[in-house]
């Protein structure tokens, strides 16, 4: 927890401004039309990326996965010097990397959409460890069709969860355009699993969910419309 903090740290002091000496080889930036089921079967979603030492000298290379706009159900990983599960941010290990060198193909970050329409980023940051020069790529994830949706637009459909953070139970107010088919809402704990959902009843009222018997931790709510995402919160369950 100190070297990750130290290091997002060393990131936040850096700007994380462009690298003189790194650069992306593959792949290009890129909206990622990606199925709710996944891809072949497999529920998972994989990018490959390739980055490139331009200098003459090695560096060593650590990998940092930001899930700085994740819809609720989705969930990341990465696989930099090894494969890392959902809970880790920070690689273990840098890679040496030698001048005028490209990693190897079998660095990747996947998206894991759990069959949930919706539309996601993610960001990998590499960061040289002697410089504190890094580089960082954003991914995009269009999960069954999905569009960004506009921050400064949530508020017309759903409120900030009420009292916050909860305890026994919580509250949204929510408000949907008429005609436009069924509203549900649904709650996901922070690795992406649905723990309770319902349908709306109506264009606009209040929804309320039992939150006692639930762990402690960090939760999303996603409210939809027909097959549309409208907007996510997040709520601190005590």
């Amino acid at each position: 927890m100190k070297q990750l903090f130290s290091t997002l740290l060393m990131l936040l002091c850096a700007g994380y401004s462009l690298g003189q000496n790194l650069k992306f080889a593959n792949p290009p930036a890129a909206l990622y039309s990606v199925p709710p089921t996944g891809t072949d079967g497999s529920g998972e979603y994989y990018v490959y990326f390739e980055v490139v030492n331009l200098g003459a000298s090695p560096v060593s290379l650590l990998a940092t996965r930001l899930e700085n706009n994740l819809f609720a159900g989705h969930g990341t990983f990465f696989c930099w010097d090894l494969c890392y599960d959902s809970t880790r941010e920070q690689s273990q290990n840098p890679i040496v990397l030698a001048g005028n060198d490209t990693t190897a193909f079998a660095q990747y970050i996947v998206l894991k959409p759990n069959n949930i329409v919706g539309y996601s980023e993610a960001t990998m940051v590499f960061t040289d460890i002697a410089t504190g020069e890094s580089i960082q790529r954003t991914y995009k994830f269009s999960v069954g069709g999905a569009q960004a949706i506009d921050p400064s637009q949530a508020d017309r459909y759903l409120s900030q969860p009420y009292p916050q953070p909860a305890d026994a139970e919580l509250s949204l107010d929510y408000h949907l355009s008429p005609g436009e088919g069924l509203g549900a809402m649904k709650l996901f704990s922070a690795d992406g699993r649905e723990v309770a959902s319902q349908t709306l009843q109506g264009s606009e009222g209040t929804a309320h969910f039992e939150t006692a018997h639930l762990p402690q931790g960090l939760y999303l709510i996603t409210i939809s419309q027909g097959n549309t995402p409208l907007a996510t919160r997040k709520v601190l369950i005590y």
